[in-house]
């Protein structure tokens, strides 16, 4: 009896100091949980971040402990969908595991705050930016009124005369001044005017639809942003050129949240004195023959490219909507290897990003680009809009699903750059943008937009009468389409049809007198037909919109000789 008494003091014992140890070991926020919400949480969790509540002090996370310890052991925060062991990207977000269990026993032990001297300095972001305040920020002149219901909408702001100086941009970070509205934003470069002579002709901010101007393009690298995406620089040698007085154009895609909104984002550009010295690019799979019955949970679809010359990818970036399970990447070498690049086991379209890689992987001439994708159309999918599903098909609305993965590459030498392009965007970039386009009408034959690019990118394949065809029905379903107009004179132009032509653009420059491409053209065609004195009004009407058009300066030469004037 007393060996028992014994035992049971001893046992009573143990279990007291065990208790004392770990109180008095526990976790403190300040000595141990600061730290790891500073570097991993407080860049979304501050006032006026996109995240609703802020974690930069102890009173804010305490009363969350229990929250934070549940969402981080589910390894559901922070966000970071690339799977470990599929790619060494910059500025992971992962957890370890001392870190979540240091966070569990920190709730589990009351949450306590710790000495005030173990407490790190809070990191601070300046007026909201992550990377420290912005050399130059811009913003839209007007704020675009977003209806609360309706179809998504694709609207480009120009953003004049964005620098007074030439300048090399080294980061961009985008400030989107809501939750929710914003699908994703492109920013792009115009320096001819045609952008802005686009938004001229809008009453409301901006200028719809999904190209920016006949002049606008992506000035290099990712330079986009999507839910969940933090900026990132650019790497040593890839800044890129903003030269003096050109055009900005940002691009949204816009969804309705059920109220009004205000879109009226900011931009922030962060310059380098150091020249772009690296040769790169965008390149893009994807596939446009997305078509998902209802209750299929594992729809799966490939797509694949081969490099003609040695690349190293700097980074990559998958792009999936609401019905999204899986997204995978890698290389296949000519020698039968196989080098992993990306795979998200579970996408969420809430966090999306653009992955770049500690080190850029080096791929030779002759590797395959592959990809493959899952998707889950039935009932278990707690993120599908559709209950009960419905068939989705490709399309560029958040109801509608897409599948791309973007690579950044980077080549030795600017001539294997200058193949690569020619490759890549002359054939499979032109069979890409007539398969995207052809799904498009398919969706909605009174499409006419998409039925134009469908023709001007049938044109540049060569299918001269196909691309006629389809440019003929788009100018009959929009009487209005400005560019319909001016793409159907243009190739009318080129094979002799002079008269067709003449009507095509004259339509185009009756929609819009501005356009001084449109007026150039039409100009041609006028002196073609023996028609001098009416080409020479439409070249001074172009020279009047363009005075730098060196076409338009020779052509108004000949009319004028012609016509004796």
């Amino acid at each position: 009896m007393k060996r028992q008494i014994v035992l049971l003091s001893f046992a009573a014992f143990s279990t007291s100091c065990a208790q004392l140890f770990a109180a008095t070991n526990a976790p403190t926020f300040n000595r141990d949980i600061a730290p790891i919400l500073f570097r991993q949480c407080a860049e979304c969790h501050h006032a006026g971040a996109i995240a609703p509540f802020s974690l930069t002090n102890f009173r804010e996370a305490k009363k969350r402990a229990k929250l934070i310890a549940d969402v981080t052991r589910s390894r559901y925060m922070p966000p970071w969908p690339p799977e470990p062991g599929y790619g060494e990207f910059a500025g992971a977000r992962h957890l370890s595991d001392l870190e979540i269990e240091t966070i569990e026993r920190w709730s589990r032990t009351g949450a306590k705050e710790g000495a005030a001297r173990d407490l790190p300095a809070a990191p601070s972001w300046p007026d909201g930016w992550q990377l420290g305040t912005p050399d130059l920020v811009l913003t839209p002149p007007k704020a675009f009124d977003l209806p609360a219901e309706g179809p998504d909408i694709y609207r480009n702001f120009v953003l004049p005369n964005a620098a007074t100086a030439e300048h090399f941009v080294r980061a961009v970070e985008f400030q989107p001044g809501t939750n929710g509205a914003i699908h994703h934003a492109f920013l792009l470069i115009d320096d001819t005017g045609d952008a802005r002579r686009l938004e001229s002709l809008e009453t409301q901010p901006g200028f719809p639809g999904m190209l920016a101007g006949r002049g606008a393009r992506a000035p290099g690298g990712f330079v986009s942003w999507q839910p969940g995406r933090r900026p990132v620089e650019s790497p040593e040698g890839m800044a890129w050129p903003l030269r003096k007085g050109a055009d900005l154009v940002l691009q949204l895609h816009l969804r309705p949240t059920g109220k009004r909104e205000k879109i009226q984002p900011r931009i922030g550009l962060h310059f380098t004195d150091q020249a772009p010295t690296r040769p790169y690019m965008l390149m893009l799979l994807r596939s446009t023959s997305i078509d998902i019955a209802p209750g299929a949970s594992d729809y799966a679809f490939e797509s694949l490219y081969q490099l003609p010359v040695d690349v190293s990818v700097v980074g990559i970036a998958p792009h999936l909507h609401l019905l999204g399970k899986e997204a995978r990447g890698w290389a296949e070498l000519p020698d039968g290897g196989r080098v992993e690049l990306i795979f998200i086991k579970q996408w969420d379209f809430n966090w999306q990003g653009e992955y770049r890689y500690v080190q850029p992987v080096a791929l030779p001439k002759g590797t395959t680009l592959k990809m493959r994708f899952t998707y889950d159309n039935s009932e278990k999918n707690e993120r599908n809009p559709n209950h009960p599903p419905r068939r989705v098909q490709y399309g560029i609305e958040t109801a509608d699903e897409m599948g791309e993965l973007w690579f950044w590459l980077e080549t030795k030498t600017a001539a294997e750059l200058a193949t690569l392009e020619r490759e890549h965007f002359g054939t499979y970039g032109l069979r890409d943008k007539v398969a995207v386009n052809e799904a498009l009408v398919r969706r909605d034959p009174k499409d006419a937009s998409s039925r134009t690019e469908l023709g001007v990118g049938l044109a540049a394949m060569g299918k001269t009468q196909e691309a006629i065809t389809q440019l003929r029905q788009a100018a009959t379903d929009d009487p209005k389409a400005q560019r319909t107009f001016y793409a159907l004179g243009t190739l009318l132009a080129k094979i002799g049809e002079l008269g067709e032509a003449e009507s095509a653009l004259t339509r185009a420059t009756e929609i819009d007198p501005r356009d001084g491409k449109a007026q150039c053209n039409l100009g041609m065609v006028l002196l073609n037909s023996g028609k001098a004195a009416q080409a020479v009004e439409r070249f001074e009407a172009a020279l009047q919109v363009t005075p730098n058009d060196a076409l338009a300066r020779q052509g108004l030469e000949k009319a004028r000789a012609q016509s004796g004037k």
